[in-house]
């Protein structure tokens, strides 16, 4: 059973869906949490690659106020999704041809 956070349901309507991929996300602390508070957008990102990584770009996360004052994060900084490597290399040739882009449909966690 999953737990869904966020849903970018308008991108079902703006593009055809030709393949799907799960991916993990490299977050930090504060940002988890803000996701499980769903503190999350999926609007308007996308995903491109860069030096051979995939990334999540322009996705909002709304953060919590820390408590120590210290800790500062960009609310739409670059992401890095955790795919393998044939998985990165399928994306990046998808994103290479003209008219096709990739979107992020879905952000949860899996239950166990």
């Amino acid at each position: 059973m999953k737990k869904v956070y966020a849903k970018n349901k308008k991108a079902k309507f703006d593009y055809e869906i030709l393949k799907t991929f799960e991916a993990g996300i490299s977050l930090l602390g504060i940002e988890v949490k803000s996701i499980q508070l769903s503190k999350v957008s999926l609007k308007e990102s996308y995903i491109s690659c860069v030096d051979n990584q995939i990334k999540w770009k322009q996705g909002h996360i709304s953060l919590l106020s820390s408590k120590d004052g210290f800790t500062k994060v960009d609310e739409n900084r670059d992401r890095v999704l955790l795919l393998n490597k044939n998985e990165i290399k399928e994306i990046r040739e998808a994103i290479s041809q003209d008219g096709c882009t990739c979107v992020p449909l879905e952000l949860y966690k899996e239950n166990y």
